[in-house]
């Protein structure tokens, strides 16, 4: 009878009991075979959260870029805007400026004055010769 109980309880505890044979060696490789796991997992979601940032990095600077290029373009064309407005604005006038209210006539020369800047006189030629 005591035999046979023997034999029952090894077989009934034989995976507990050979569980418990594994030496000490043993169970130091088990668990550097589970950190070596664990590593490589957290650096495979390091290089994953590696790659989702420098994708997100490159859109960034996608969507900069062509905001960059929006506003140089916006201000571009408000210079342009300004600089046509004054244009529109230009006033050209047939002047005398060698006629004055105290003088009795005048040379018979004129002048192109435009938004009040000199443009044209024309004894230019006279002037320059001397």
């Amino acid at each position: 009878l005591h035999a046979a109980l023997g034999k029952w309880i090894a077989m009934s505890f034989k995976f507990p009991l050979a569980e418990r044979h594994v030496s000490q060696i043993d169970r130091v490789e088990r668990r550097i075979d589970d950190m070596d796991a664990a590593i490589k997992n957290q650096a495979a979601e390091c290089e994953q959260v590696k790659s989702d940032t420098l994708s997100c990095m490159g859109d960034l600077k996608s969507e900069l870029l062509a905001e960059i290029q929006r506003l140089a373009a916006q201000i571009q064309n408000q210079a342009l805007d300004a600089k046509h407005a004054e244009l529109n604005t230009w006033s050209l006038t047939v002047c005398n400026p060698y006629y004055a209210l105290g003088s009795e006539g005048s040379s018979g020369h004129f002048a192109f004055s435009g938004n009040g800047h000199l443009v044209q006189d024309t004894d230019f030629m006279e002037k320059w010769t001397g």
